[in-house]
């Protein structure tokens, strides 16, 4: 049995695209999942929220030139640039750390152009793709 992690184990794929190189960073917006008030009563009570409001947010780092960055580089091209329509532009995400952690939805979408330096030592773009409606699961 390993003990260690391998980065071999994370399956990522956007819009049917295996991305298999780079990082990737996983957050939530919001990511405070309860809360206590203590209302009209004086004594605290808990209040979740609703996990199909949340939003799963990918922050890819993405080395220039690769496979990856060309496939990204369209695909978020074609959402910011084309006429399609909204929900053409909404791509599957499936996620699995192999940890406990499985991430599906089939709206999910880049939030913001990818910044891009042009310099000697600047070799990677940060891709960010925000996932909603999704199915969590735990394990």
């Amino acid at each position: 049995m390993k003990d260690y992690y391998s980065l071999d184990l994370v399956f990522f794929s956007f819009a049917g695209i295996l991305i298999d190189r780079g990082k990737v960073q996983y957050s939530t917006s919001p990511n405070i999942m309860a809360t206590a008030s203590t209302e009209d009563r004086n004594v605290p009570i808990p209040s979740f929220r609703d996990p199909r409001t949340v939003t799963h947010i990918f922050n890819l780092e993405i080395t220039k030139g690769s496979a990856d960055y060309k496939a990204l580089t369209k695909l978020s091209n074609d959402q910011f640039y084309s006429d399609s329509s909204k929900l053409e532009k909404l791509k599957p995400l499936v996620f699995n750390d192999q940890m406990g952690l499985k991430i599906i939805s089939n709206s999910a979408f880049f939030s913001e152009v990818p910044s891009r330096s042009y310099a000697n030592d600047s070799e990677t773009v940060n891709f960010v793709i925000h996932a909603i409606n999704c199915e969590v699961e735990r394990v």
